[in-house]
């Protein structure tokens, strides 16, 4: 498995494990694909979320959030921020915590650092 699909599995589950406050028929799609879309629309490069909701598939058969992100349909942006604007933004430092370390253990980020494998 590589970094990235390991980062994106992580970031998923961070997803499903976040607060959900939805109840009754208003929770037809799962609290991680609406996060995963949300992070779609910046890690695919999307200019906007329409464009991420109207994507065109017909060229290769699946868009690159189905692909790489696993998400099945794309909410309206108004959904989405109602849904994902209560997950406290503490929620996902563990993520980032994580990825850093990651990023640091491999050596990855001397470059960034000067050469130091210590940590900057």
């Amino acid at each position: 498995m590589t970094p990235l699909v390991g980062y994106i599995g992580r970031m998923r589950k961070l997803f499903a494990a976040a607060p959900d406050r939805r109840i009754g028929r208003n929770a037809c799609l799962p609290i991680a694909d609406l996060g995963m879309a949300a992070f779609a629309v910046m890690f695919l490069l999307y200019p906007s979320f329409l464009s991420a909701q109207k994507h065109p598939e017909s060229r290769q058969g699946r868009s690159n959030a189905r692909t790489l992100l696993g998400i099945e349909r794309i909410a309206c942006d108004n959904h989405m921020r109602d849904m994902l604007d209560g997950i406290p933004p503490e929620h996902f430092d563990r993520m980032f915590q994580y990825v850093i370390n990651d990023l640091d253990g491999s050596g990855a980020t001397s470059t960034f650092c000067g050469g130091s494998t210590d940590g900057c």
